[in-house]
């Protein structure tokens, strides 16, 4: 049951937030009993069909039979659900890390795990933003050896019970304002930041904001807005179009949450799609992830890169269809650092940790270079052609 209890484990942050429990026609006892172990609902089994009806019931089941592939003895009976969820869980960095909790001024819950296996500099992890930790996983596991690192839970988009969302600011200024509280909860004077997707816009606005607080920046594949439509791929530019029509109330979110839904078995990677997916579980929480989101898609880097001035790692990748590479050569033109460029590599692939990748990320963060970022001028302007700058490509 090894595979089918980790896929299990993937599923739970998605199937926490759904309104009904997943529909999953033709699984077994035994994978509804790993549900019930991790401690979600039981799945149920409809006979009138063999193929689930939602897209989200499809997702899950893809992901288990994913499962199923890498492990065809993943479904024989013999292993108690209870005992592998456990071993699961054992092999999970974040669900084996020191797991912490800090509750905020606003009354907002800051969830987070930290790994504390090794003696250096430590790394703050800032994933792509709403999206569960346990995307992160891979990551994890493979820096623990090596740095201690540590990732905290958007604000908002977890803990839902515990506070008022409706009221809660979901700013990039208050996601670095955790941020810092973190690290004061985990007495890290310094580290070095490891930023993807919306999660590099969240690491440029903490080195900037703390300057005293960051050493240095590895950023893969960010989302940034630097003022020009040339620099966001189609994907940012339709995305952020659609949340502010939900925001200003010309799309009633409902709509975007039906459309959206609709298309989410599109999504190529099986493994990683129920948790690509989770801000879409339910309405409620879309609209918040609208308001978090487009705060982040919507903040201009460019005040933030004019005061920072630490050593900064920026990775691109042309197959990346869901963020534009320009954005990152941008940054890496104002930070007077080569843009790395990575042959091959799509969005959601770098949360696989690749082997190349992860080399690359450890050999920067374990001895960031400062002349890679010396600067000509701490307010030289971004070009606007962005399109005309040619990356540095790394083997």
């Amino acid at each position: 049951m090894t595979a089918i209890a980790d896929a299990v484990l993937r599923i739970a942050p998605l199937a926490r937030e759904l309104i009904c429990p997943l529909a999953l026609p033709g699984e077994s006892e035994s994978t509804f009993d790993l549900f019930v172990a991790a401690g979600l609902r039981r799945p149920i089994d409809d006979q009138r069909t063999d193929t689930p009806a939602h897209a989200f019931d499809r997702i899950a089941a893809r992901a288990l039979d994913a499962a199923r592939r890498l492990d065809p003895q993943a479904s024989a009976p013999g292993t108690d659900a209870a005992e592998a969820i456990a071993q699961s869980r054992c092999r999970s960095a974040w669900l084996r890390g020191r797991s912490f909790r800090i509750t905020r001024p606003d009354g907002i819950v800051v969830t987070g795990s930290a790994l504390c296996e090794a003696d250096s500099t430590p790394v703050l992890f800032l994933g792509a933003p709403g999206l569960p930790l346990e995307l992160l996983d891979a990551w994890a596991g493979a820096l623990a050896a090596h740095a201690p690192v540590a990732a905290f839970a958007t604000r908002g988009l977890f803990e839902r019970d515990r506070a008022n969302i409706a009221e809660a600011d979901l700013s990039v200024t208050a996601q670095v304002a955790d941020a810092v509280a973190v690290l004061d909860y985990l007495g890290w004077t310094r580290v070095r930041v490891l930023g993807f997707c919306g999660g590099a816009t969240i690491a440029l606005a903490l080195a900037s904001a703390a300057p005293e607080r960051v050493d240095a920046i590895s950023l893969w594949l960010g989302d940034y807005e630097i003022g020009s439509s040339d620099a966001k791929s189609e994907h940012q530019r339709n995305l952020q179009a659609l949340m502010n029509m939900v925001l200003d109330g010309t799309l009633p979110v409902e709509i975007l949450h039906q459309n959206i839904v609709s298309s989410m078995t599109a999504l190529s990677d099986p493994e990683l799609a129920p948790l690509a997916v989770y801000p879409y579980a339910n309405s409620t929480l879309l609209w918040d992830y609208c308001r978090m989101n487009s705060s982040v898609m919507g903040t201009d880097c460019r005040p933030h890169l004019a005061l920072i001035n630490v050593p900064a790692q920026i990775v691109a990748s042309a197959s990346d269809t869901t963020v534009h590479p320009a954005g990152s050569a941008c940054v890496s033109r104002c930070l007077s650092t080569p843009l790395v460029h990575i042959n091959g590599l799509d969005h959601l692939g770098i949360f696989h940790a690749p082997d190349d990748c992860v080399a690359l990320a450890l050999a920067f963060l374990a001895n960031p270079s400062p002349t890679t970022t010396a600067r000509k001028s701490s307010t030289r302007p971004l070009e606007r052609n962005v399109q005309g700058f040619h990356p540095i490509i790394a083997d």
